[in-house]
């Protein structure tokens, strides 16, 4: 005789409620724990979007210097030809009276004396001679140190450019290396994300197995009391003799100018070094604004820094520039366009994109600067 297997009674009511609430409780915990750590990933991506912000800044300090240096290269190039020329020039002309007396000399000094009235005039007019080429002398030896001056110049100047060069290598290094662990802690605050994603829906289906449990066991409750008042009911009925029945019981104009023209920027991708529709950076936005209405800032938040009249926080008006750093002046690794209504437009960091964002809700706030 086969024995069949007996199949486990099913678990109560109570007891899938108690154990979908542990589980919820565990869930809730892990939600919580994910979220904290999504929190502080980003406030980490905001440190390092501002530490990405001030190394893109010294980059484009160490691009306009380099760009200086340059044209001064270029510029003294020129000097050194035209001292190079002048000097060629002059030896030759030397060279040629050098050759000319070689050759004539006697000649020349008895023209010179048959020429004189009497010996004191001819002494005179020897020494005007010798002026003369002293003088040729001297204006070879003035061309001569010139040039010199100019090589030293140009000396320094290509000194000056292979450590811009080599400074801004380095800036670049540096932002490649501040882009990767962005991009890292992205990505992790992405899994965090998707993990707080994934529990909320798991907490949900928790919520509403519980929710079930719990119109089971109500209603389970309501049927047994329902069952109870019927006995008694009954009971009541057959003990009585009438049968029971239960009972239920503005310049304004020139500035708003320069608001409306950032703002068909909006959306436009951040991108560091950027000067044009197609990605910009935080002082390249406001250089491409600001030439449209005739007015040419350098592509630099710290020297954009050095133009305008300073405007208290409590003046702002549509138009004025507002800027941000972790120390002075020089320190400056932020710029942004004031909108009104305590607002700013601004190209905030890489992977972002031109917004507009609370000036509240911005941190080192340094000053303020009116153009127009």
């Amino acid at each position: 005789m086969l024995l069949s297997a007996v199949a486990p009674a099913p678990a109560s009511p109570q007891s899938v409620l108690r154990s979908t609430k542990a589980n919820l409780a565990r869930t809730k915990a892990a939600i919580a724990k994910r979220s904290r750590e999504a929190a502080k990933v980003e406030r980490q991506l905001a440190v390092m979007d501002e530490e990405l912000e001030i190394q893109i800044e010294k980059y484009n300090g160490i691009r306009v210097r380099l760009k200086s240096t340059e044209r001064a290269v270029a510029a003294n190039l020129k000097r050194l030809d035209i001292a190079i020329s002048k000097l060629n020039d002059a030896q030759d002309l030397l060279n040629d009276r050098v050759v000319n007396i070689y050759k004539h000399g006697r000649a020349g000094m008895l023209e010179v004396f048959l020429n004189t009235n009497g010996f004191d005039d001819f002494l005179t007019t020897l020494d005007l001679l010798s002026f003369i080429a002293d003088a040729d002398t001297d204006m070879v030896v003035r061309i001569a140190r010139e040039k010199y001056r100019v090589q030293k110049v140009q000396e320094g100047l290509v000194v000056r450019r292979q450590k811009l060069k080599a400074l801004r290598s380095e800036a670049e290094a540096q932002k490649e290396r501040i882009e990767e662990r962005i991009d890292a802690r992205k990505k992790y605050l992405s899994k965090l994300k998707k993990d707080v994603r994934q529990l909320l829906a798991q907490k949900r289906l928790q919520q509403r197995k519980i929710a079930i449990q719990q119109r089971k066991i109500a209603l389970a409750a309501a049927r047994a009391a329902a069952a109870r008042a019927r006995a008694r009911a009954q009971a009541r009925s057959r003990s009585s003799s009438s049968p029971g029945r239960l009972t239920g019981g503005s310049s304004s104009g020139g500035r708003q100018d320069i608001v409306s023209i950032a703002k068909r920027y909006l959306g436009v991708p951040y991108v560091w070094g950027g000067e044009s529709a197609s990605g910009l950076d935080c002082s390249g936005l406001v250089t491409v604004v600001f030439r449209q209405i005739g007015i040419e800032l350098p592509h630099h938040a710290a020297d954009q820094w050095r133009y305008g009249r300073y405007v208290s926080r409590s003046n702002l008006a549509p138009g004025d520039l507002v800027f941000f750093s972790r120390g002075g002046a020089g320190s400056i690794y932020h710029v942004a366009i004031y909108v009104g209504g305590g607002d700013i437009i601004e190209a905030p960091y890489t992977g972002a994109h031109v917004w507009i964002k609370s000036l509240s809700a911005k941190s080192n706030y340094y000053g303020a600067k009116r153009i127009l």
